[in-house]
């Protein structure tokens, strides 16, 4: 290796060796001035026109998946979909049967296993109550607290109010990193327009609240083939898409 390039890549590794460390010791956001950036300007990779096409922007709207999850201990989406699945798997299946049987169920895909483990569950609100069980692997929303990206995307929203935020999480980690952050927040499923004063989180996909009888969550094949035009999450999209 050159010695420059061990020179960068020494670099690196302190830096993110520094990152790491600050994420299990600070909690609170740090002000967006003093953030750093990590966007690395090579040929081809100018994110000048980004960063200009951000600034003209008359709307910005961070749409948030399962990383920012991931990071507070939540399963990714398949890891959550495997779970559900192999909580329904027949009990009297052995050890080596059920593993073959976990490899059948798998090859048409997450979509395919979800679809799977619903027709299993026997209804609707038994598969719902399975998905919530595995989110939150037993324990409860309340033993999960939002991690370093839901609260610098509250960070953000606090100081940029007129920021949207949309997520395709069924939980509700980003309405406590938001009011962690002295924002009012609140999960809303629909496209109307925001309180004053009051940051919407649109979940996409639905969202966990407790009651598997009313919850509805958007995770199968079915779910998505079925998904009616003209709906609200199209139209925030939409809205969304055109800034």
């Amino acid at each position: 290796m050159q010695p420059g390039r061990l020179s960068d890549l020494s670099e690196t590794l302190a830096r993110a060796t520094s990152i790491v460390d600050d994420l299990g010791t600070v909690r609170g956001a740090v002000a967006v001035e003093d953030r750093p950036s990590f966007l690395v300007t090579q040929p081809g990779n100018d994110p000048q026109p980004i960063i200009e096409r951000l600034a003209s922007a008359e709307r910005l709207t961070f749409l948030v998946g399962a990383g920012a999850s991931m990071e507070a201990g939540l399963p990714s989406w398949g890891r959550l979909v495997r779970a559900v699945l192999e909580s329904l798997a027949p009990a009297s299946l052995d050890e080596s049967d059920r593993a073959a049987w976990l490899d059948a169920a798998a090859e048409p895909g997450l979509l395919g296993m979800a679809a799977t483990a619903r027709a299993l569950a026997g209804s609707d609100e038994e598969f719902v109550k399975r998905v919530e069980h595995h989110l939150y692997n037993g324990r409860g929303p309340e033993h999960f607290d939002p991690g370093p990206l839901a609260r610098e995307i509250a960070a953000w929203r606090r100081d940029y109010p007129a920021i949207q935020i949309a997520t395709f999480n069924y939980d509700e980690l980003l309405e406590h990193a938001l009011q962690d952050a002295g924002v009012s927040a609140e999960a809303r499923e629909d496209n109307d327009p925001e309180r004053e004063s009051v940051a919407a989180v649109r979940h996409l996909h639905g969202r966990l609240t407790g009651n598997p009888a009313s919850d509805a969550v958007i995770l199968t094949e079915r779910d998505y083939a079925t998904w009616p035009q003209g709906s609200w999450q199209d139209a925030f999209m939409r809205d969304a898409l055109e800034g």
